[in-house]
């Protein structure tokens, strides 16, 4: 039998591997080579933080006698030189986080030990908007408090001193609205012994 030549089996190989392009084309009509297009995704999914800092951390006012009234925005009744001008001394809170936050205040630990000291009268709280230069507006989702709401003698609330309560709503955490000032508003009270006296504010935030 006379063998095939080796131009015969080359020309064979050929027309075998253009039978297999075609049936792979033929059989896979959404490969790139016959459209020319094709799309592709890119997907992340971004961790949310929660944090505040907080600037002027203590609020030392001058000294007093029983019977005086100081408030934090006032550079004059303020010690030292942490305050730089009016309206600028109390606690500056900031969201460092990533998400909207509610923040709480509570006294941890009282300013006063007199047998007459009445946080309704004697240790009130208020907050302003830093940046916005305003008094801050309705509180935001489950705040029972939400914002004071300015500085007159009717919009200052008494420091909670057996539970927390929201003095701070939805606060957002981008540059320009990311801050308040928490100012303080004491009034010694008559009978306080003399002495130096020292309270603790405790500030919490959570997910507004």
């Amino acid at each position: 039998m006379k063998e095939p030549s080796s131009k015969f089996l080359v020309a064979l190989a050929i027309l075998a591997v253009g039978i297999s392009i075609t049936g792979i084309i033929a059989s896979s009509p959404k490969l790139s080579i016959i459209t020319g297009h094709t799309t592709g995704s890119v997907n992340i999914s971004i961790n949310s933080s929660l944090g505040i800092s907080i600037v002027n951390a203590d609020v030392n006012f001058t000294s007093s006698n029983p019977g005086d009234g100081k408030v934090s925005y006032l550079k004059k009744n303020i010690e030292g030189d942490a305050c730089a001008a009016d309206y600028a001394c109390g606690f500056n809170l900031t969201n460092d986080g990533s998400i909207l936050i509610n923040i709480s205040i509570q006294e941890t630990e009282s300013l006063f030990s007199s047998a007459t000291f009445d946080n309704s009268k004697h240790l009130l709280y208020n907050t302003t908007h830093v940046e916005l230069n305003y008094p801050s507006s309705a509180p935001g989702n489950g705040c029972s408090v939400g914002y004071p709401g300015g500085l007159s003698s009717g919009d200052w609330r008494p420091v909670p001193n057996a539970a927390s309560e929201w003095a701070i709503c939805s606060l957002n955490f981008t540059d320009d609205s990311d801050s308040v000032i928490v100012d303080i508003n004491i009034t010694i009270p008559d009978d306080e012994l003399s002495g130096q006296k020292s309270g603790t504010l405790t500030f919490i935030a959570t997910a507004s």
